[in-house]
């Protein structure tokens, strides 16, 4: 106030700390500094200077100039709350194995101690560095799950009642670590494992100590991996931990998982309802058969089958190479025979990568412009199956391996030429067709059986035709009523095969077709699934995430698009698909 009551504010000045003794305290100025620093003695120098006081030019506006400042009394609300401990430096759920965590601290505990210390630590982690870390860890989860039992310690009071673990015997070592004691002091076993760390079983660091023990004994089971873990380690409830340890092992599950299961599909309309053979067929390819072209020359072939999906018929044509030429001479060959087709079915061309390459060559080749156009021309739809579905193509697998049983057995290790090879194929087309489709009776008044053959030629091939006894006394004849007698005594006859085929085929498919129900639980977009393979250890397949679904016709879903680590999207089918988050 006095000083605001004899000057003004316009002559105030402003005075710099390197002309300010109260400065030079504040810079850490020895004392014998100070005994020689005149400024701190005398004051600076326009103070001195008698004569001509030269004071600082540079002056400081009113604004600058704060009134005096007064205290007041302000009334305001205050919540009594706990201090927090400040978050830590290291979090163990950012971490998935342990030996991640134990590194990190032994640098750090490593980095403070160079700071701290004039010898410093260099080179490699130690053990005693990476053991100290550990026991860090072991504290922390000490004082969060024992507090209370470890200040009872301390102080040499009992256990309080209802503490987890009041009937161990704890005690603390050197380290100040929580001990299980028991009675084993006289045993000849290791210290740590007649006393072990006791941890709390809610702390991550216990789950953690599980992983590593359950990786130090390969992935075995819960016994092995809780033997390991007491070695060293006694953790409350360690059984139950183990086993949900073991349970989200994403190593463990590779080889543990399922595949996913489906309820079976109803059979398609196609195969169901009444239709001229051959109407809609399966195709597949089956060899390679070597035939001989000259006397020490053999060559491959193969096998192109033909299969109608509802009157179990079959056709078989010999391929000679695997050109698009060669096949389609083969399909028209076929449908010259028995008739054009309207809808072909066919395995996935992707499915054969793993195939023979002359075979994956054929696969590929009905995937060519101009037999697609060929197909186009003919009203022909041709269908794909998923990859690696051969179950959805069992109607003509089935009869894949018929064929190649025949073969197998009357050929032996004969070579046979390309004539007789053809020859051969026909006998076998012949004797599959002739194959019963229903029931076989005992009696002999009993109807025969119904084979394929009985819709494409009214009897079984390799029968002897029936005798004629209409025809018996006079020479048969071609006439308009003749002939149209015997087309309607055919088409009765064809009625009565429909009529069978309904009753006694369709009726066992219905028996042999049983829905079996699924218990898994449904995939969904976004899950992450190991890609099962054929003739692949576990070890080496793909994992991915599903992408889109493929509902059937029943709206269940039978079929996924898979992405995989490297992009690649896959269609697989829901049975080759192993979840890993369920």
């Amino acid at each position: 106030m006095e000083i605001q009551s004899l000057t003004t504010p316009e002559t105030w000045s402003h005075c710099s700390g390197k002309l300010n003794p109260a400065d030079l305290t504040t810079r850490g100025l020895s004392v014998t500094r100070l005994k020689e620093e005149s400024l701190w003695w005398s004051g600076p120098q326009f103070l001195r200077s008698a004569e001509q006081q030269v004071f600082p030019d540079e002056r400081l506006c009113e604004e600058d100039v704060k009134t005096e400042l007064r205290s007041s009394q302000v009334t305001v609300q205050l919540n009594n709350v706990e201090p927090t401990s400040p978050d830590p430096l290291l979090k163990l759920e950012k971490y998935s194995k342990l030996k991640t965590v134990l590194r990190v601290t032994a640098w750090i505990r490593r980095f403070t101690h160079n700071l701290r210390s004039s010898e410093k630590k260099k080179g490699e982690l130690t053990a005693k560095e990476l053991a100290e870390a550990e026991r860090h860890w072991i504290l922390e989860a000490q004082n969060q799950g024992f507090q209370r039992e470890k200040g009872e310690l301390k102080t040499g009071k009992d256990i309080h009642r209802g503490s987890r673990i009041r009937d161990m015997k704890p005690f603390l070592d050197e380290h100040g670590l929580i001990r299980l004691g028991g009675r084993l002091q006289h045993s000849d076993m290791s210290f740590s494992e007649r006393h072990p760390y006791i941890l709390p079983s809610d702390h991550t660091l216990s789950e953690m100590l599980i992983k590593r023990c359950h990786d130090q004994v390969m992935h075995s089971g819960t016994r092995d991996t809780l033997m390991q873990l007491r070695d060293t380690y006694w953790i409350p409830r360690a059984r139950q931990m183990t086993k949900s340890v073991i349970a989200t092992c994403t190593t463990c599950k590779r080889y543990r998982v399922k595949a996913m299961q489906q309820t079976t599909a109803p059979l398609p309309k196609d195969r169901i309802t009444e239709s001229p053979p051959f109407e809609t067929v399966g195709v597949d390819f089956a060899g390679p058969l070597y035939v001989k072209i000259k006397k020490d020359k053999m060559e491959k072939t193969y096998i192109a089958l033909f299969t109608c999906a509802v009157t179990r018929a079959v056709h078989l044509e010999l391929v000679s190479d695997m050109s698009t030429e060669k096949f389609l001479l083969a399909f028209k060959r076929f449908i010259s025979r028995r008739g054009l087709c309207r809808i072909v079915y066919s395995d996935n061309a992707r499915s054969f990568k793993r195939a023979d390459h002359d075979l994956g060559q054929l696969w590929a080749s009905i995937k060519e412009p101009e037999l697609l156009k060929y197909f186009s021309e003919k009203g022909i739809t041709w269908k794909y199956i998923a990859e690696r579905a051969a179950w959805w193509g069992g109607f003509w697998e089935r009869l894949v391996r018929s064929v190649k049983t025949c073969l197998k057995k009357v050929m032996g290790r004969a070579s046979l030429s390309y004539e007789e090879m053809t020859s051969l194929l026909a006998e076998a087309e012949a004797t599959i067709n002739s194959r019963p489709l229903t029931f076989v009776y005992n009696e002999p008044e009993e109807p025969q059986p119904l084979t394929p053959a009985h819709f494409l030629i009214g009897r079984r091939i390799t029968s002897l035709p029936p005798k004629s006894f209409h025809f018996a006394s006079r020479t048969p004849s071609s006439s308009r009523e003749e002939l149209t007698r015997r087309w309607k005594y055919r088409q009765r006859l064809l009625t009565d095969f429909w009529t069978r085929w309904k009753r006694e085929y369709l009726l066992e498919l219905r028996s042999a077709h049983t829905s079996k129900n699924s218990h898994s639980t449904p995939l969904k977009e976004g899950d992450l699934v190991l890609i099962g393979e054929d003739r692949t250890p576990r070890q080496i397949w793909k994992t991915g995430i599903v992408k889109e679904l493929f509902p059937g016709r029943d709206g269940l879903v039978r079929a996924c698009a898979v992405r995989t680590s490297d992009g690649t999207i896959l269609r697989r089918p829901v049975q080759l698909l192993y979840p890993l988050e369920l």
